[in-house]
């Protein structure tokens, strides 16, 4: 059994399943809809781990960044569809960075048209296409020999399109996904979403039980195989060991605000040696100023007697030479 160090997901997603699968050092998962490679990430701790796995994110991006850390995943920028002839679908991208807001939805051809729809949302979102394939293209195409032992999607709605596309009932039995978690409720509330229902039929439908409900996602598995999930039904509590996201946040930002200090510390003591130096050097240049106005008045004094004047311009020239060395 192995250990993660932290937990990131935004919902301990990623605890329920390290609960399910803890036994299993080195697997495979889907997720569709994936987000940053840590930010709120479900397989981050998976793939700490050694598993492997296929990701996709269709905001470019973010993708940009997932793609550049997950070097030994499948790292794919599309959208995930049910209709195999779809070359490219409509994605709303909401903020002026869409990699701090994570509520990017894909829209129909008839919504993706309606300037009315689009200025319902913020005025600093952006319309844009991208490429599509359906889930059981990209699992034939990169998974074909591979077991799934978790598939997760996160698509803002489109998740019963995604099941479709996948085609579950006639997946080869290795390719059926041991668990399946899917986002069952409207973004950023408690309702239930408009694809719950549909998605629940279809996964009953391919002989997958529904077993449990986090709050935000719905969780099946696959009828056959019989995995203990009494684990699952335990809320986050003081035994599971590593940080929970919230708890780390916490931490990482006391651990920067000292780092933070400590610089601080460092730039004043550095400004009080700069201040010191400063100090000597005006010292130096009242120290010279001083040997200056005396060799100056040396001078005068001695100028009046024209048989030593040369002697005198030598003394004075050989201690401004002395001065100007230090």
């Amino acid at each position: 059994m192995w250990t993660p160090q932290r937990f990131y997901a935004q919902n301990f997603e990623d605890l329920y399943l390290y609960r399910l699968f803890s036994g299993i050092d080195k697997g495979f998962y889907v997720d569709v809809g994936a987000w940053h490679p840590r930010r709120d990430n479900v397989t981050a701790i998976f793939y700490d781990q050694g598993w492997r796995g296929i990701n996709i994110e269709p905001v470019a991006e973010v993708f940009d960044i997932l793609s550049s850390e997950r070097v030994q995943d499948v790292n794919l920028c599309l959208a995930v569809v049910d209709d195999i002839g779809a070359d490219a679908v409509p994605l709303l991208v909401s903020g002026d960075d869409p990699t701090m807001w994570g509520h990017h939805r894909l829209l129909s051809e008839a919504v993706f048209g309606s300037q009315a729809s689009f200025d319902r949302h913020s005025h600093s979102s952006s319309k844009r296409y991208v490429p599509s394939s359906t889930l059981r293209e990209i699992i034939e195409r990169y998974a074909s020999n591979r077991p799934i032992n978790f598939l997760k999607l996160d698509v803002e709605g489109w998740e019963y399109k995604a099941l479709l596309g996948l085609d579950v009932k006639s997946l080869p039995e290795h390719q059926r996904p041991q668990v399946i978690l899917l986002e069952a409720t409207v973004p950023q509330t408690r309702l239930s979403a408009s694809h719950r229902k549909p998605c629940r039929d279809y996964l009953l439908d391919c002989s997958y039980e529904y077993f449990f409900h986090d709050g935000l996602n719905d969780y099946y598995c696959d009828a056959g195989l019989r995995l203990v999930y009494e684990s699952m039904m335990l809320p986050p509590n003081i035994f599971d060991i590593p940080m929970i996201p919230i708890g780390y946040r916490l931490f990482e930002g006391l651990a920067q605000q000292k780092k933070d200090l400590a610089a601080l510390a460092e730039a004043r003591k550095e400004a009080a040696q700069a201040l010191r130096a400063l100090d000597e050097f005006k010292q130096q240049l009242a120290a010279q100023d001083h040997v200056i106005e005396q060799l100056h008045a040396e001078l005068e004094q001695r100028s009046a007697d024209p048989p030593n004047a040369e002697a005198v311009l030598r003394q004075v020239s050989g201690k401004l030479r002395q001065l100007l060395q230090r």
